[in-house]
């Protein structure tokens, strides 16, 4: 992903270049107008480019729009394996440990913009991720210290197609782990 009205048109020094240095990448050089935004196979590889600065868009208005534009080319070449519906404060990771797939979830909503006294919000969400192809769901279990007891709890899920989805609420942390057969 490159963005920018003047894309590698400076060198090291800052020192303006005759040709994007990328141009062949990017498919446009500088005597072209550049586009609003652009898709350009190079190798074998894919080349996007906005002319606007997302990144800095998104890390001073942390606008949705933003985010798309950064992460749709992303998520085209590496679809993610899980993912999560609903609030987008909700932080996951996921690791594979054998047959299952462990899903970690931090709640950050009750994170605001000015200083305040700390206080948990539950928030409700659903994660869902794709059954490889010979497998099944065994089971799914959700784990959080901020249970009256840590230990796994079995949680109900549903299977549509190959697509597991599970549905919880989050205190603050909760470990999901879905188990495959």
């Amino acid at each position: 992903m490159i963005t920018g009205p003047a894309p590698t048109a400076l060198d090291e020094l800052g020192a303006a270049r005759s040709e994007y240095a990328l141009a062949d990448v990017l498919g446009f050089g500088r005597a072209d107008v550049p586009p609003t935004s652009k898709r350009n196979r190079f190798g074998s590889g894919t080349c996007w480019y906005v002319k606007d600065l997302v990144g800095l868009k998104y890390l001073t208005a942390t606008d949705q729009a933003s985010a798309d534009l950064l992460l749709g080319p992303v998520r085209e070449a590496a679809p993610p394996a899980v993912t999560l519906s609903g609030d987008r404060r909700i932080h996951l990771e996921v690791g594979r440990l054998g047959d299952d797939t462990v899903v970690q979830l931090v709640n950050f909503t009750c994170f605001g913009d000015a200083p305040a006294a700390f206080r948990t919000v539950p928030a409700a969400c659903t994660v869902a991720l794709e059954v490889p192809a010979g497998k099944r769901v065994v089971g799914a279990t959700v784990s959080s210290p901020d249970a009256p007891s840590p230990a796994p709890q079995p949680v109900p899920f549903s299977v549509t197609g190959s697509t597991v989805s599970v549905a919880l609420t989050v205190a603050q942390y909760s470990l999901l782990t879905v188990s495959l057969g």
